[in-house]
């Protein structure tokens, strides 16, 4: 594994759990989170912004890595359309 790529991926990590540590509360001022019913089994309201973290921080990791981006471009776009 080349360091660029290792350098990468740790960043990308990294910026993940960055943004849970930091959304998470925010999450919870806001209302976006899913809250405990008859159904789920978790006790406590949980924040929904996982995806955005992962999303965010692979696109980061992706445009960090020594590679051509040309590849990438349909799925950046989709990303972009999801957000």
């Amino acid at each position: 594994m080349d360091p660029q790529d290792f350098y990468a991926y740790a960043a990308g990590g990294g910026l993940c759990m960055f943004l849970l540590y930091f959304l998470g509360p925010i999450a919870q001022r806001v209302g976006l989170v899913d809250r405990p019913s008859g159904r789920k089994q978790q006790l406590r309201p949980v924040a929904l912004v996982g995806g955005i973290a992962v999303v965010v921080s692979f696109c980061l990791a992706t445009l960090l890595m020594p590679i051509s981006l040309t590849e990438y471009r349909v799925l950046f776009f989709c990303i972009v359309l999801l957000f």
